[in-house]
């Protein structure tokens, strides 16, 4: 009976340490480059029918040349604009916590592998997703 207790207890555990390693853990699913989708970029600001007009959509598309790399190592580094970026980066439940003030708020979702981008100046609040490279 002991020994038999005791199988059952080592399958266990094994089936358990197998489902652990299925999904994978989610931050490493955010290493990499990401880029801005220009599709999703929007603005407290932007006027009701404006997200077709040209000057928008060349806005939205020049924010889709921004580049968010996330290293295993914990670095997070962003390019754009001729400006670069370097601070360190955590994943707290599907919050990426920067440990640098400047950066928009970023949150993962893992279900559609995007990570969502909020800027929020005064009364301003820009948003955008940002998908794998």
């Amino acid at each position: 009976m002991i020994q038999n207790e005791n199988m059952r207890q080592l399958g266990l555990l094994l089936f358990l340490i197998a489902l652990a390693g299925c999904g994978g853990r989610a931050d490493s699913k955010i290493l990499g480059t990401w880029h801005v989708d220009s599709a999703s970029v929007t603005t407290s600001r932007l006027a009701p029918g404006t997200q077709n007009k040209p000057d928008w959509t060349d806005a939205a598309d020049t924010l889709g040349k921004v580049r968010v790399t996330f290293g295993d190592d914990g670095t997070v580094s962003a390019a754009g604009f001729g400006e670069n970026a370097t601070a360190k980066w955590k994943l707290v439940l599907n919050k990426i916590e920067i440990d640098t003030s400047g950066w928009p708020a970023m949150t993962f979702d893992q279900a559609r592998n995007r990570i969502h981008l909020t800027q929020v100046k005064g009364n301003d609040t820009l948003q955008m997703d940002l998908i794998k490279s």
